[in-house]
């Protein structure tokens, strides 16, 4: 069970990340920071420090453990940890935009757009997905997370937003690795 266990998270990150690299969902993350940078960027806060801001709150807010319950939950008819989570990242964009600029607020409507999909994913994923899938899926984030502080605190420089498909990946590796396995 336990190698079972680390099949599913370690086949997830390495081929979630190789799709986000191939995807490039870092670029396109950082041109729509970089884009709104431009447009609304009216502080005298470099163009960079607004972009990175935006592209570091985005992806904390959109891979953690409570986005992806807090979908299947919302899709159950509980929106209560959605909206706890709706609160807890308020508060924190406006701690980390005084660190890291404006920019934080602006990942607002990219995060809506990606909750919003994710919970409209959810309502045709909640009778099939096991506890064990979402637990995987969690952790996945969970460890994407950890890639995402690294960054943030200056040790490492790792495209976190190109580890995204890893999160939704434990959905076909468990049932496969069940096939092959069980």
């Amino acid at each position: 069970a336990g190698l079972f266990k680390a099949l599913v998270m370690i086949l997830s990150m390495a081929m979630g990340t190789l799709l986000g690299e191939l995807i490039n969902i870092d670029r396109g993350i950082r041109w729509l920071g970089d884009f709104l940078a431009a447009k609304f960027n009216k502080e005298g806060e470099s163009g960079e420090s607004f972009s990175a801001g935006f592209v570091s709150c985005s992806l904390l807010f959109c891979i953690g453990a409570m986005t992806i319950n807090g979908a299947i939950a919302d899709a159950q008819g509980d929106p209560s940890l959605v909206l706890a989570k709706s609160v807890i990242d308020g508060i924190a964009v406006l701690i980390m935009s005084g660190t890291m600029g404006i920019g934080c607020a602006f990942s607002a409507f990219f995060i809506l757009v990606y909750q919003g999909l994710l919970t409209l994913a959810a309502f045709a994923l909640v009778g099939v997905l096991s506890a064990s899938t979402l637990t995987y899926m969690s952790v996945t984030g969970s460890l994407v997370i950890l890639f995402l502080g690294t960054n943030v605190i200056g040790i490492t420089k790792v495209k976190t937003a190109n580890m995204i498909p890893a999160l939704f990946l434990p959905i076909a590796f468990e049932a496969l690795l069940k096939l092959i396995f069980c």
